[in-house]
């Protein structure tokens, strides 16, 4: 049955369109074919790697204050997140957090990583585009993309 098939069941009177001469599947075909590839590239955030530069007693990651600004997150959050995780008191210095320990490269990545994917990325869309709020003694994780809220834990507690 053809698309004017179907518009002449409809009303009694017969409609002349410009539709009248393809039918459903050569039109949704058409459109098909009109609409832009869809891209296979699914991870198109990419979670930053730190910049850690390492001493005797110390590990600075330098990018600290850009990664919050990436996150959009403040930088106490991140901060209680990683010393907690790390077992390392620290102190934020600038734009880098600086920590009383030596850490590793993998460990820090690993962690931001984690941290990416528990306060910040979207379990919903999958977008970082988020953001925490508190709503009474609760954290939620509401997306900016599709609206979805989730509870999450408290991150000022690490």
């Amino acid at each position: 049955m053809g698309f004017s098939a179907l518009l002449t069941l409809k009303s009694s009177r017969k409609v002349e369109i410009m539709v009248d001469k393809f039918d459903y599947k050569q039109l949704l075909q058409r459109l098909m074919n009109n609409l832009p590839e869809k891209s296979t590239k699914s991870d198109w955030f990419e979670v930053p790697r730190a910049q850690l530069s390492v001493t005797r007693k110390r590990s600075e990651i330098e990018n600290f204050k850009e990664i919050c600004d990436l996150f959009q997150r403040e930088p106490q959050q991140l901060y209680l997140y990683l010393t907690k995780r790390l077992g390392a008191a620290g102190t934020i210095e600038g734009n880098k957090l600086v920590l009383n320990n030596q850490v590793s490269q993998e460990q820090v990545d690993a962690l931001i990583k984690k941290y990416y994917e528990e306060y910040v990325r979207c379990p919903v869309c999958g977008r970082p585009d988020t953001v925490l709020e508190k709503k009474g003694r609760l954290y939620f994780l509401k997306c900016l993309a599709c609206g979805a809220e989730t509870p999450v834990k408290n991150p000022l507690k690490g």
